[in-house]
């Protein structure tokens, strides 16, 4: 892998920021057969990839501003895909990786809208093209054989818009709470499917002295569906406590993630009149213990300030 970057950023006015990068990513891929040389293979994939940011300010004095930032991004193809060894699922059908997949290309464009310190409103739209689906083949070498094979033949476009309030309701109750909206449509020959859904998160933040406090975190999405298979619906609730000791030089946090929560279903259609049904049944709770511990070492270090603005995959961009 070989990926160097350009970043320019600049302040143009007292309300207007700008953010530009370009990024060259070059992957190489090696495989090597010792007992058999003909299944070697090489697999190159390059590319230039932008991304580019605007933030104005509406008004400073209440946080008002519209972001707006494209970037053209890649996934590479599971390593898996290539496999040049056939493996057979019936007698009649096995399956071969390809040696021939590109990579999977992206498009998103967002735009942001600050109301306030409270509101923010986020419409993202993204196209990727090339598309790694799995076909099924028919084999010329031998009558009723056939395979199936992975192959960038399909295109997928995502809707999502959401809405963020963030505020302190009272002095010892602050919340984070978003609310969004997605539309995904997925296309390969012969089959298209379009799916709708919509979830949250709901967090919120209880002091209850000056050094300990509270929280407590929702989440939550409705079934996906999308080519070969369904997401079903999803829900976690966390609990969590914290403490800050020794003039907060000391920090304690204790994590208790997905008290309550679903278990992760997929429903994966084999053909047009067979499903099969896999369920995670792995326990999915977790207690973390976080200790942290801040010191100063005297005049040689010195607290430093820097810009930034805040990237696609960011929830919050700073204004």
């Amino acid at each position: 892998d070989l990926s160097p970057y350009l970043e320019y950023s600049k302040m143009l006015t007292q309300r207007l920021y700008l953010q530009a990068g370009l990024r060259y990513q070059t992957t190489v891929v090696h495989y090597r057969d010792l007992l058999n040389a003909q299944n070697d293979y090489t697999v190159p994939n390059r590319g230039l990839y932008p991304n580019l940011l605007l933030q104005y300010m509406l008004n400073p004095a209440k946080a008002s501003g519209i972001g707006v930032a494209y970037r053209h991004f890649f996934s590479l193809p599971n390593y898996g895909y290539y496999s040049p060894v056939a493996t057979y699922l019936t007698k009649n059908l096995y399956s071969i990786g390809n040696q021939r997949l590109k990579q999977e290309t992206f498009d998103e464009a967002e735009v942001n809208y600050f109301l306030n310190r409270d509101w923010q409103f986020t419409y993202r739209v993204r196209y990727g093209r090339n598309i790694i689906q799995i076909m099924t083949y028919k084999d010329e070498s031998a009558p009723d054989l056939y395979y199936t094979q992975p192959s960038n033949v399909g295109s997928r476009w995502s809707h999502y818009a959401s809405g963020t309030f963030n505020k302190s309701l009272f002095p010892f109750w602050r919340t984070n709470n978003i609310l969004y909206l997605r539309y995904d449509q997925e296309q390969m020959p012969g089959r298209s499917v379009q799916s709708f859904s919509v979830g949250g998160t709901s967090t919120h933040q209880f002091t209850i002295t000056k050094m300990v406090g509270l929280s407590v975190a929702f989440s939550g999405e409705t079934a996906r569906q999308q080519l070969g298979y369904t997401l079903g619906g999803r829900y976690e609730l966390d609990l969590g406590c914290y403490a800050s000791l020794l003039h907060d030089q000391l920090q304690l946090s204790l994590s208790l993630s997905n008290l309550l929560h679903s278990r992760d279903r997929i429903t994966m259609r084999m053909g047009d009149t067979t499903e099969q049904l896999r369920i995670d049944l792995s326990p999915r709770r977790r207690l973390a213990l976080t200790i942290s511990y801040a010191f100063s070492a005297g005049d040689q270090v010195k607290p430093v300030r820097t810009e930034s603005a805040a990237t696609l995959s960011l929830e919050r961009p700073v204004l």
